[in-house]
């Protein structure tokens, strides 16, 4: 289920995985857990601005909610 739709009670099958911090820049975090996300396909191009290959300011405001564990 895409978890950006699920907070807004929406329920909206999830087909892709996005990485919370991109692994581009952050290539240790690739494949932690606590930095993976199910999304729906249209929600996860919202996160990325796909001629940049940046984050969207929705992509870095989920990425500034997340905690890096210690």
């Amino acid at each position: 289920m895409c978890q950006v739709s699920k907070r807004y009670g929406k329920r909206i099958d999830a087909n892709v995985v996005h990485h919370v911090f991109p692994s581009d820049d952050y290539p240790e975090y690739q494949w932690c857990d606590w930095n993976l996300v199910s999304l729906a396909n249209t929600v996860h191009n919202k996160m990325h601005d796909r001629t940049t290959n940046k984050l969207t300011a929705l992509g870095e405001e989920l990425r500034k909610r997340t905690k890096v564990p210690l």
